[in-house]
């Protein structure tokens, strides 16, 4: 059984992220603030859930979450899942 995992940032770190768990048959959604490059992931991978916030995302059922955003990012990220 293949694990249900939400990207968090699609940039260039994130787009090898997406690239590989879909290849895996894992990925299940994309976080994603910059409104242009979540039209170029809904496009690319029409079958994934897709957000603009990880408020919206943290709620659903994921089996997990890898983040792919600049270090500096890291921990407000993971404040958000822990505390939300």
């Amino acid at each position: 059984m293949n694990k249900k995992v939400c990207v968090i940032g699609a940039g260039r770190w994130g787009k090898n992220h997406i690239k590989t768990l879909h290849s895996l048959g894992c990925l299940a959604g994309i976080v994603e603030a910059n409104s242009d490059a979540l039209s170029e992931c809904k496009e690319k991978y029409p079958d994934v859930r897709t957000f603009a916030s990880i408020r919206d995302a943290i709620n659903e059922d994921f089996d997990g979450f890898t983040v792919a955003t600049p270090a500096e990012n890291h921990f407000e990220i993971a404040e958000k899942g822990v505390f939300t």
